[in-house]
């Protein structure tokens, strides 16, 4: 049976909901899962836009994707989303990162090549990121991301034959965790992008949100093809994804509730310091959560549900409600 050390970790920590801040709301599990239920739950597979095109080889999605994933955090600036405009049209938040790395290789810019990525300037960077709108929302941490791309490219370089594809095998079944698994080669081997525990009364956690969420693009981007093919229990084994849009989501429909201390900290906009038990808590909970939440969907449907779908699910919705959003000030997410 696979392993996930991200839900292993958690579940030791928080046994019981043993919660000092958020409160997991099993009712509401139910009535959520009722809604769900009767949706369209499909495995996203991250074609069309804003997405890059289909057309591109799959040694070059293989490297973008994770890529990609490794820019997945911090979209917010005092509540404005990020966005970008290209050829007349505006996307925002992780969407606006996606397109941004599109029209990157519509370009013809190497930038899943560890070079290019090592010698990045900071001015280049911010182009990147930059539409054809020059006063729209800029991505934010843009220093960090500079630095986040030049890292990568050094390791890349001096580790890695330039590419990410050249030191992990995906033309064959690919395992998704333990040693040797793709989640462990890019928290292990990339640590500087992918690397994401917190620590609770001594014990270490593992969130992995970055490496999982690198893992599920890819498996739906190639779901009908042969290439980066994991076994569907090592699908299985994934947990939600924690990042803010997701809990936010949750508590929006009662899934999660917060104590006044946390309501207070969340509603007034501050800033939830990075490894607090508040932001640990948070993260946690979203993720047993989501975990009872798949298993009621799927008591209710023919069909087997599994986390990228329904993390992609809540991740949509969570961008077309009103909800409020924690912030941290993190890589991580």
């Amino acid at each position: 049976m696979t392993t996930n050390r991200v839900r292993s970790s958690i579940r030791r920590a928080f046994g019981n909901d043993s919660f000092s801040h958020v409160s997991i709301q099993d009712h509401a599990i139910e009535d959520f899962a009722d809604e769900l239920s009767e949706m369209d739950l499909p495995v996203p597979d991250w074609t069309g836009s804003p997405f890059p095109r289909a057309d591109i080889p799959d040694e070059t999605v293989f490297d973008l994707y994770i890529l990609i994933a490794a820019h997945q955090f911090q979209f917010l600036i005092h509540d404005e989303l990020y966005r970008s405009t290209y050829d007349g049209e505006t996307w925002t938040g992780a969407l606006a990162l996606w397109r941004s790395f599109a029209d990157a290789i519509d370009r013809g810019v190497p930038i899943t090549d560890g070079e290019h990525l090592r010698d990045l300037s900071l001015a280049e960077t911010r182009a990147l990121f930059t539409g054809e709108e020059r006063d729209e929302t800029s991505i934010p941490m843009v220093e960090e991301r500079h630095q986040l791309c030049n890292d990568i490219g050094e390791l890349l370089c001096t580790e890695h034959d330039r590419f990410f594809h050249q030191s992990f095998d995906a033309t064959q079944e690919v395992q998704l965790f333990g040693n040797g698994g793709f989640v462990e080669f890019l928290t292990e081997e990339f640590a500087v992008a992918f690397e994401d525990t917190r620590t609770v009364d001594g014990q270490t956690l593992y969130f992995d949100k970055k490496a999982q969420l690198a893992a599920s693009t890819l498996y739906g981007r190639f779901q009908q093809d042969s290439f980066f093919t994991p076994s569907q229990e090592d699908i299985g084994a994934l947990t939600i994804f924690a990042d803010y849009v997701v809990p936010a989501n949750l508590r929006a429909h009662g899934v999660l509730s917060y104590d006044s201390h946390l309501t207070q900290l969340v509603g007034g906009s501050s800033i939830v310091p990075e490894g607090s038990r508040e932001e640990i808590e948070i993260r946690a909970a979203a993720i047993l959560a989501a975990d009872r939440l798949l298993d009621a969907v799927n008591d209710r449907r023919s069909d087997h549900v599994t986390i990228p779908q329904l993390d992609y699910a809540l991740w949509r919705r969570g961008r077309e409600v009103d909800t409020i959003y924690h912030h941290v000030r993190t890589t991580d997410y």
